[in-house]
């Protein structure tokens, strides 16, 4: 982020539970941010229910510039700006894009920082997800495909039918 007024997209880490906090303030600040979320039935004793929730819990993505980013301690419920190497954690439009479309478009999506015994590699050759690059991955007894988002730490875990991929060579 050499340029002052060049905006890329980074991760912020919030207070536990205050994502959405953070994010209505970003906005109300007029900074653009993106808060992923994915909807998951919660059942009580006496009802079931639709509830959002994070889709990487206490992280907010946020395009910025260098008086963006000076702004966000003014955020109630902003801890820090992740950073890997010593610089800022700048996480490609690409990625961006991909989890806005696979949160629209797939019925199974979850997120995992732990390792997993990795396939092939592939690339997504059909439906909403095409020309997405990722791995084929066995995840709670089934085959999917995750694509990593280095700077939250995380990848991104979708079901996709096997017809839709083509394995790289």
């Amino acid at each position: 982020m050499e340029d002052l007024n060049c905006k890329k997209w980074v991760v912020i880490y919030t207070r536990s539970r205050h994502e959405k906090v953070v994010e209505k303030q970003l906005s109300d600040m007029g900074i653009t941010n993106y808060l992923p979320l994915r909807k998951t039935l919660r059942q009580w004793s006496d009802r079931k229910k639709w509830v959002e929730f994070p889709l990487f819990p206490n992280y907010v993505f946020v395009y910025a510039n260098k008086f963006d980013l000076l702004r966000l301690p003014e955020v109630v419920g902003y801890i820090k700006t992740i950073f890997i190497n010593g610089k800022i954690a700048i996480v490609p439009e690409r990625d961006i894009e991909f989890i806005k479309i696979a949160i629209s478009s797939v019925q199974f999506i979850d997120t995992c920082i732990v390792e997993f015994k990795t396939f092939d590699r592939i690339v997504v050759t059909a439906g909403p997800l095409i020309g997405f690059v990722g791995q084929f991955i066995d995840y709670k007894g089934k085959k999917r495909l995750a694509i990593r988002i280095e700077a939250a730490g995380s990848c991104i875990i979708v079901d996709i039918s096997p017809k839709h991929i083509k394995k790289l060579e």
